[in-house]
């Protein structure tokens, strides 16, 4: 068996990370997820991490009938303090550590600005490269 070497999350995370701004409209965020395919979102303020939105969050916040969502703020549906990790965490650390806080998503910092994300579909992903021999840098 081949041995895999040490790996940071640095080195799997995906850096083009979308984020959006707590007070941009749960639409704005809404349209962003679905054109680009994906169910977290990064709230960034200030270059700053504040929180994270995910899709699970949208689907509670439509299902209050009061809410506009033209009208009501990211920051009403989203989750502040995420789980985030410097750049450099072992990504074992980091595997472990979604799969105990059952959570779908870990963002990457490199002094508290958003430098990536990492989510279960992109473990899936690795663990799938791995299982098939393939090897990457």
């Amino acid at each position: 068996m081949t041995k895999i070497p040490p790996l940071r999350i640095k080195d799997v995370m995906t850096r083009s990370a979308h984020s959006i701004a707590p007070n941009a409209t749960l639409r704005a965020a809404k349209e962003l997820m679905q054109y680009h395919t994906i169910r977290h979102l990064p709230v960034v303020q200030d270059d700053r991490v504040v929180g994270i939105l995910s899709l699970g969050d949208l689907y509670a916040m439509e299902s209050i009938m009061e809410m506009d969502p033209e009208e009501t703020e990211v920051a009403t549906a989203m989750s502040p303090d995420p789980f985030t990790v410097e750049a450099e965490t072992p990504l074992g650390e980091v595997v472990r550590a979604m799969a105990r806080r059952r959570i779908g998503s870990v963002l990457i910092t490199r002094d508290g600005r958003l430098a990536g994300i990492f989510t279960a579909t992109d473990a899936c992903r690795l663990l799938g490269d791995l299982l098939h021999g393939n090897v990457f840098a």
